[in-house]
């Protein structure tokens, strides 16, 4: 760790209830709203946001063809397919289920630079993949997990949480390996403004426009969609952006195995979700491989 300070640990404990929260606040705000709408326009407004920010607080150059070429790119999968296909599947299954699937992100990044830059895994992080694809596939079966009255949907639901883990993995490549070193704040603004309008995009091809209904726009729905705006998303980021300057990478990534532990016990107490051994067993599996690959000394 290269700051040691209580404010690194307080921003830590920061992301690990506000990130850990937002599952139950999707959820919350997706049975009011439609899905693709509501993770548009989430997203489109924290760029804003963002944007905004960037230019009255630091050394502001407008974004290059380059810079909105890929981080957009990025954008897209991470956000558009990412966080749009979350939101969809947190319709049919519970929050705390749900939450386990990003905490995979880690193995998928792993498989993926294995594939694409042919970069082999030491034996440790081969352990942490084989856990988190047992974890996984223990998840798979738990079809009993499903919201009540959209049993029928509850693979279709796992469908999409796989796929926007593996989408928001792709994206992370794309980040890495493409967008141009800029001002961090400029260019996840423009990840998150080209993502939003491609999921509002979507949204009105799909129709979706016409499914809100502004009667249910009350002050908890409200309450929910500022909070996942305003703190989940614009200082969240911010949070994440100055720890990450501050902690070392194994001490960041250390939101990925809280996170969900976060999820599933506000889902149990405050939405009566259930858990079962099945259940305990794949969220053990999953956080075990991520704090295996995540600790790694050798994964570069």
């Amino acid at each position: 760790m290269k700051n040691s300070t209580s404010k690194v640990w307080f921003a830590l404990f920061f992301l690990y209830v506000v990130w850990g929260t937002t599952y139950l606040n999707i959820q919350y705000l997706v049975g009011n709203i439609p899905p693709i709408f509501a993770s548009g326009i989430r997203n489109f407004l924290a760029g804003i946001i963002l944007f905004v920010l960037a230019i009255i607080t630091t050394k502001f150059e407008f974004p290059n063809l380059k810079t909105w070429i890929w981080s957009g790119l990025a954008g897209i999968l991470m956000l558009s397919v990412g966080n749009g296909f979350l939101t969809v599947a947190v319709q049919w299954v519970p929050s705390g289920y749900a939450s386990l699937f990003p905490a995979i992100i880690p193995v998928w990044l792993v498989v993926l630079q294995w594939i694409i830059d042919k970069k082999s895994p030491s034996y440790r992080i081969l352990l942490g993949c084989l856990s988190g694809i047992i974890g996984v596939g223990l998840l798979v079966n738990l079809s009993s997990f499903a919201l009540k009255g959209y049993e029928q949907y509850f693979a279709l639901g796992v469908l999409f949480l796989i796929i926007a883990t593996l989408s928001w993995s792709f994206g992370v490549m794309v980040a890495i390996k493409k967008a141009p070193l800029a001002n961090v704040v400029v260019v996840a603004s423009v990840q998150m403004i080209v993502g939003g309008v491609v999921s509002l995009v979507a949204c009105g091809l799909m129709g979706e426009f016409t499914e809100i209904d502004t009667s249910k726009f009350d002050s908890r729905l409200i309450t929910a969609f500022a909070y996942l705006l305003f703190v989940a998303s614009v200082s969240g980021f911010l949070v994440f952006n100055w720890v990450s300057r501050e902690a070392s990478p194994t001490l960041v990534a250390t939101y990925n195995y809280v996170n969900p532990l976060v999820a599933i016990s506000l889902g149990v107490y405050l939405n009566n979700e259930s858990i079962n051994t099945q259940f305990i067993f794949a969220a053990i599996a999953i956080i075990f491989a991520v704090i295996l690959i995540t600790t790694d000394k050798n994964k570069g």
